[in-house]
């Protein structure tokens, strides 16, 4: 059995509810090292890497699947994520919690009919940094 997922992409529905299973096993993990990030008082490297490639992950699955609700959103905070590698952000609560924010975006995105296609998420985009009048997203290497 197939499903499909855009107009141009066709998936074996096994093979897509395992990469789901596995989606949401990584945004657990997620929310448990942001939760660590904001309680800890000195940055620990190794947890701003795991969430940073776990919402790597989902971005570049996002994109091949052509699920573009999902690659917007995990790429604010990807992109975000990455300031905060660089030493050009931090772990503060509103940063953690804008990463959050999104990560339960993406949670929810994965539970809708359409997985989030036709879902307003302007304000979490906003939060991270989107601008549609410049779509910076489109261009932005991080």
């Amino acid at each position: 059995m197939f499903l499909a997922l855009t107009q141009n992409l066709w998936v074996d529905s096994y093979r897509f509810s395992v990469a789901f299973q596995g989606w949401h096993n990584l945004l657990s993990s997620i929310e448990s090292d942001l939760l660590l990030l904001e309680s800890n008082t000195t940055l620990d490297q190794n947890c701003v890497n795991r969430v940073f490639w776990a919402i790597h992950t989902i971005k570049g699955a996002g994109s091949f699947l052509q699920l573009d609700t999902i690659v917007l959103v995990s790429h604010r905070a990807e992109s975000l994520l990455s300031k905060i590698r660089a030493g050009e952000a931090n772990t503060s609560s509103a940063n953690v919690v804008v990463i959050l924010v999104a990560v339960d975006a993406l949670a929810e995105m994965l539970d809708l009919p359409d997985l989030g296609a036709s879902h307003d998420y302007s304000a979490i985009l906003s939060r991270l940094g989107f601008d549609r009048r410049r779509a910076d997203w489109i261009n932005d290497s991080t």
